[in-house]
């Protein structure tokens, strides 16, 4: 019985979770830094994102999810094609300062063309 109640919940936490996209974004920008980051500085960045140094996006770059979105994009981007995100909102606000920091850009979670 216990096992039955626990089921609902564990579904809840489980797979992959967007909690917001954006269609037919335009890239303006693709930095790579050896931290294993990739950074994106978009055109027209949705409400829910802050500006660290011109970025808007960071993702794990280094991890075979990572590398398969990296590879999306940088096809994108040389295209000229917009792109749709998907991504964990940021946890800071504005421009750089103490409110969005590098820590706090929107997570990419998920591109596609």
């Amino acid at each position: 019985m216990n096992k039955l109640f626990l089921l609902p919940i564990i579904f809840l936490f489980s797979g992959n979770v967007y909690s917001a996209y954006i269609e037919g974004i335009d890239i303006q920008r693709v930095h790579t830094k050896n931290n294993g980051f990739t950074y994106l500085k978009v055109a027209n960045p949705p409400e829910d994102t802050c500006d660290w140094y011109s970025e808007d996006f960071r993702f794990k770059s280094d991890t075979e999810a990572g590398k398969a979105m990296l590879s999306n994009i940088l096809s994108a981007h040389a295209q000229s094609k917009p792109v749709t995100l998907w991504y964990t909102p940021s946890t800071g606000s504005g421009t750089v300062n103490e409110t969005c920091t590098e820590e706090k850009l929107a997570e990419i979670t998920g591109v596609g063309q």
